[in-house]
C-alpha cells in the first residue's frame, strides 16, 4: 500500500441482492503508465469468510488481514519487484493489483506468502499487459 493514503474509489453494484464491488486506485503511484520496466499485471487475491462490508472479513479478523496485506504489498515494493496500483474489494475476497518487472520474481515472493500464510487462502496470477505498453 502507498505510504500516503490517497486512493480514488469507485463502487459498482449490479443490483439485485448481490453485494457490490469497490475499486480503489492508488493516486500516489510514481511509475508512469506504460513504464517498460513493469510490463506484467499481477493479481494477489485473498479470500475469506464474508464480513459485514464488501472487501472485509468478519470484524475479529479485519486488523490482522489488513496488516498482512500491507506487509505483502510492502514486501513486493521493497524488493522493487512490483508496484501496487489498485485493489478490488468484493464479497468474500480482495484482489491487490500490481505491475511487476518479472512474473518469475513476483511468483517466487507470492509462493512464499501462500506457503507461510495458509489461513488467508491466497492465490496469484501474472499476465502480460499489452494495453499498458
Amino acid at each position: 500500500m502507498a505510504g500516503q493514503d490517497d486512493w480514488s474509489e469507485f463502487e459498482w453494484n449490479s443490483g439485485g441482492d448481490q453485494q457490490g464491488w469497490i475499486y480503489r486506485r492508488d493516486r500516489t503511484i510514481e511509475v508512469p503508465v506504460g513504464a517498460r520496466e513493469y510490463p506484467e499485471v499481477a493479481f494477489l487475491t485473498v479470500s475469506f469468510d464474508r464480513g459485514e462490508r464488501v472487501g472485509l472479513p468478519p470484524p475479529a479478523e479485519q486488523a490482522a488481514l489488513c496488516e498482512f496485506l500491507e506487509d505483502a504489498a510492502g514486501s513486493l515494493a521493497l524488493e522493487g519487484v512490483a508496484v501496487q496500483v489498485a485493489e478490488i474489494l468484493k464479497p468474500g475476497m480482495r484482489d491487490l493489483l500490481f505491475y511487476t518487472r518479472s512474473a518469475r520474481e513476483f511468483g517466487a515472493i507470492a509462493d512464499v506468502l501462500v506457503q507461510h500464510f495458509p489461513q488467508y487462502r491466497l492465490v496469484y496470477a501474472v499476465f502480460h499487459d499489452p494495453l499498458w505498453m
